[in-house]
């Protein structure tokens, strides 16, 4: 593809400008051929608004970046930013200029979906989905709980109740509620997934303090892995 590639990016939690992981990622592409471009949302989780709330708004905010654009666009994100982001790939019908879709961490990473680097085992903590319209290139780190969580692991639990946590108690309790009764809520405790049981608290710790779903992108060359992935894919 000749041209200029617009890459629209929704950074993580709470970093409505940029973090290290997607500024790392941004440095390694080429900046002939990609305009890397951070799109402002509320990258909020419970603050000001649910989770759930801010990525839907991250998916609007990305698509009208999108549609503005005269060139060519990657549509992208870390963290809660490729939540957002996967969620608006799967709801196009006709891609159009939208040509692919890039994200590191995605909490919604389906178990079946292929990475850049070595599949680390496990899926998102959200749950998992595919992206099937367009290209979709991904970086997942091994032992990053919001990424590559195993199956049976309580912190599935957590993430299935903090979705819609908000200081509306009560719209909060009822999202919670309809989840339950719609056989939303992930399963971990299933019979299956005893093997994973034991280790739940250390991956908590690969979060809080390992820096597994942070650090681990940078120092193990991932984000610049996933550079080059986006170079050969698209130039």
């Amino acid at each position: 593809m000749t041209g200029m590639i617009d890459v629209l990016w929704l950074p993580g939690t709470f970093n409505r400008h940029g973090e290290g992981v997607s500024d790392h990622f941004a440095k390694h592409l080429d900046p002939n051929t990609f305009r890397f471009q951070y799109v402002d949302y509320p990258a909020d989780y419970g603050v000001r608004m649910s989770y759930a709330q801010s990525a839907r708004a991250g998916g609007r905010n990305l698509l009208d970046a999108a549609l503005a654009s005269p060139n060519p666009v990657i549509i992208g994100g870390y963290s809660q930013g490729a939540a957002a982001a996967t969620t608006l790939a799967r709801a196009l019908a006709r891609p159009g200029k939208i040509i692919g879709c890039v994200v590191i961490a995605d909490p919604f990473r389906h178990k079946d979906s292929p990475t850049v680097n070595a599949n680390p085992g496990g899926y998102g903590v959200g749950g998992g989905r595919g992206v099937d319209a367009i290209p979709l290139l991904q970086v997942a780190a091994w032992g990053d709980p919001i990424t590559s969580l195993p199956a049976g692991n309580f912190l599935r639990t957590a993430a299935d109740f903090s979705e819609f946590m908000s200081f509306d108690v009560v719209s909060w309790a009822w999202s919670i509620a309809e989840k339950v009764v719609e056989g939303k809520m992930q399963p971990w405790w299933k019979w299956s997934n005893r093997r994973d049981w034991i280790d739940a608290g250390r991956w908590l710790g690969g979060f809080i303090t390992d820096g597994r779903h942070t650090d681990a992108y940078i120092r193990e060359g991932l984000t610049q892995l996933l550079a080059a992935a986006v170079h050969r894919e698209f130039v």
